[in-house]
């Protein structure tokens, strides 16, 4: 058993109830793909809060208009679930259902708005709070803020260590709350959190505690002023922190637990020692701390401070700039000069922490700022626009070395990317696909918002389709036959933030037999880079060098090149025109001329490998032209 019990992600506020009613409209959802992982893209809560799966797995969050300081808690167990706290009491009374807050099960399902799709649609079994015979022993937990009295709000979530059951226990406004189990050993995950109230600041307290329940029951009391604060002093005198996380671990066996809570600006956090016998202990904190708004040369310090063999007896840390890795980064439009958010994050192998949950920091676009990082293996990401009208998100996995350096995130040229498409046994064929995408050395993006069709054919005779946002997945059925199948993908997207990849079309021909559980299809995509493009746009007066690679999907045997080809079109795909190329293998490079008239620059490219794979890869302004 691994258990990951994560708890606050911003402060706690005091909060009502979220009221909805029963939707009536049915929605059909999209079977998911076995085995091909979490989709990627964004779902908004019942509360009005966003939770988005970035392409590079991790999970960032964006709360409503009013909720910034509100608690976000995890769920155990592999599926992304994110629970606001005012929807704690609503699950323990059955007014509240979680499936609605399963963001990965949501996004394989296709369903982006779950407020909107009635129970009987949901995908999976509705969460039953858990019971007790009355007859059982109690444990009885009392909670105590900083100032010895009942605290403003809290999380109390108690493990079964000998078994798998778990649940919250409701706290009362006296801070006391109770629990009828079987006697046995539980491990107590606790947050006691005191609330912002004018100037004065407010605290966070974590713990995590193991309790014994005989045929007596247990009664526990957990003091936040027994907490130790956790704290970082860093060069720069102005810098103000914009959230942090404080995480506790214990591992016992091959068992872990974990309680994690995050801090806004106002909050102080705290740690309550963890004191249980033979058990490994650890301690994970992770400030993010910025200049002051409107300052003249911003920047933002990224930390993460692993205690892997014990907890500290003071943590409070120091370090200076000339420890760390600094980058001056530029965060580039598209074309459009409108905001976005960067989302930063590195996980150590344990402590897990919150794991890898981040939190959205907004950045003008375009932008440059400095950058300081912990050293190590850091997922840097970046995106402008809109859930609603599409976006378009970076990825990049560096590791990050002590001492100064640049970086960026490429604007172009857009086209086709690495897509996910598999063959299920009797089930058809499902995946994801990847559009207006850039890919180079360890960074890739990412576009959204495209709606259109995937249409499957053998033979020349179609089998099956599915039209809406085909970035949200698919999952046709077809024979469970053996044949030669055309996969084509086509898609269009208007989006205020960019001009860029309005139109994408994919086309792969392939043989494909049935499987006996499920298959990667091998459905190869040519990466397409260009330097000299910047915020999305190219100089016309320039000769832009291109290089241009064959890459299989991830995991699958790499296929040869037999044939590749080029074109480009400078009037939105009317005509073409072939480009000469230098063929080496699976690359080729060449020089693109760009004409006087004409404002963008379409590509399509077209060839076979040598697995028998035919494709043609269509993106319409795949950059502009200044």
């Amino acid at each position: 058993m691994s258990l990951l019990f994560s708890g606050v992600i911003a402060a706690l506020i005091a909060g009502g109830g979220i009221a909805h009613a029963e939707p009536t409209t049915e929605a059909v959802p999209i079977p998911a793909v076995p085995s091909l992982g979490s989709p990627y893209g964004t779902v908004t809560l019942p509360t009005g809060d966003q939770i988005r799966l970035a392409p590079d797995g991790t999970t960032q969050f964006r709360p409503a208009p009013g909720r910034e300081s509100l608690p976000f808690f995890t769920w155990p167990g592999d599926d992304v679930i994110l629970i606001p706290a005012d929807v704690v009491a609503g699950l323990a009374d059955g007014t509240e259902d979680l499936r609605r807050y399963n963001v990965s099960a949501l996004l394989a399902a296709g369903i982006t708005d779950p407020s909107t799709v009635a129970a009987s649609a949901l995908p999976g079994e509705p969460y039953v709070a858990y019971e007790r015979s009355a007859a059982a022993p109690v444990l009885d937990i009392t909670l105590r803020d900083r100032d010895g009295v009942a605290p403003d709000a809290s999380k109390v979530l108690w493990i079964d260590m000998d078994g798998d059951d778990f649940g919250l226990i409701d706290i009362d406004e006296n801070g006391v709350g109770s629990q009828a189990l079987p006697p046995g050993d539980y491990m107590l995950s606790v947050e006691v959190v005191s609330l912002v109230k004018g100037d004065a600041r407010g605290d966070v307290t974590v713990a995590l505690q193991k309790v014994t329940v005989d045929d007596d029951g247990a009664a526990v009391v957990v003091d936040a002023a027994d907490g130790r604060p956790v704290t970082v002093q860093v060069d720069q005198p102005d810098a103000v922190q914009l959230t942090s996380e404080i995480s506790l671990a214990a591992k016992i066996g091959a068992d872990d637990y974990e309680v994690g809570g995050g801090l806004a600006e106002g909050y102080d956090g705290y740690i309550i020692p963890v004191d249980i016998p033979d058990a490994r202990t650890g301690m994970l904190y992770r400030p993010v701390l910025s200049s002051p708004e409107g300052a003249a040369d911003p920047y933002i310090y990224r930390l993460m401070f692993s205690e892997a063999d014990g907890i500290p007896d003071d943590p409070t840390y120091r370090v200076s700039d000339e420890d760390l890795a600094i980058v001056d980064t530029d965060y580039p439009s598209l074309g459009t000069d409108v905001a976005g958010d960067a989302c930063d994050g590195i996980y150590p192998e344990w402590p897990l922490g919150m794991g890898a949950i981040c939190v959205l920091v907004d950045i003008e676009v375009p932008s440059q700022l400095v950058n300081y990082y912990t050293p190590g293996d850091w997922n840097r990401s970046y995106s402008v626009g809109t859930p609603e009208e599409g976006y378009s998100a970076w990825t990049a996995e560096t590791t990050l070395s002590v001492g100064r350096t640049e970086a960026g995130f490429d604007s172009g040229p857009l086209s086709v990317g690495e897509s996910s498409y598999a063959r299920l046994s009797g089930e058809g064929m499902g995946g994801w696909g990847n559009f207006g995408a850039v890919e180079r050395d360890d960074l890739s993006l990412t576009n959204f918002g495209y709606t259109g069709s995937v249409v499957i054919s053998r033979d020349g005779e179609e089998l099956g389709r599915e039209e809406g946002f085909i970035d949200q997945g698919c999952h046709i059925v077809i024979p469970d036959e053996s044949g030669r199948y055309t996969l084509t993908v086509t898609g269009d997207r208007d989006t205020p933030y960019t001009p860029l990849a309005v139109n994408t079309e994919m086309v792969w021909t392939f043989d494909s037999d049935p499987v006996e559980e499920f298959e990667y299809l091998p459905l190869p995509h040519v990466s397409f880079t260009a330097d000299g493009i910047s915020d999305g746009y190219a100089d016309r007066s320039a000769v832009l060098p291109i290089a241009l690679e064959l890459k299989s999907p991830q995991g699958l045997p790499q296929t040869g090149l037999v044939t590749l080809s080029l074109e480009v079109s400078f009037d939105d795909g009317d005509s073409w025109t072939a480009v000469a190329l230098d063929r080496d293998g699976n690359a080729a490079t060449g020089d693109l001329e760009l004409p006087a008239e004409g404002d963008f620059a379409s590509v399509r490219v077209s060839g076979t490998d040598d697995a028998g794979v035919e494709f043609s890869h269509t993106t319409i302004r795949s950059f502009g032209l200044d």
